[in-house]
């Protein structure tokens, strides 16, 4: 993973489609943040990946599995220093915030029991990470 590139800064994302590969093109933000030092440009990207995959509860409630996964990344980001670095922009600290209020509210809204547990732990990890992050 050292030879990777960054993702392109520029590009136009405009919907998730709660997919595996828009799970990668959060960990790609992510990594790039990481190989670039937090850089300003790298931030916003990461930030414009995270508003596109925040959605209503509603929806959320509909892909519990997918949203179990992103927000075990989202844990894994918000840990240690990586957590620091991303809360020194606090429009991503507000919009983690509601995202974990309307996750919450999916998992108890949802049909999908099979996916419940893992998106309630992926909650409290996240909510721990950032927490820790705040402090």
């Amino acid at each position: 993973m050292e030879d990777e590139e960054d993702p392109n800064f520029d590009e136009v994302i405009s919907r998730t489609n709660f997919t595996q590969e828009d799970l990668e093109k959060v960990h790609r933000a992510y990594r790039a943040m990481e190989r670039r030092g937090y850089d300003e440009v790298s931030l916003k990207y990461y930030f414009k990946v995270v508003q596109v995959n925040y959605v209503s509860s509603a929806i959320m409630a509909k892909h519990l599995d997918y949203f179990a996964a992103l927000c075990g990344a989202y844990a894994d980001h918000f840990d240690g220093f990586g957590g620091l670095e991303l809360m020194q922009l606090p429009s991503i600290a507000e919009k983690m915030q509601y995202m974990v209020e309307d996750l919450k509210e999916a998992v108890d809204s949802s049909d999908q029991e099979e996916f419940k547990d893992s998106l309630r732990e992926a909650i409290a990890l996240l909510e721990e990470n950032l927490e820790s992050a705040q402090s």
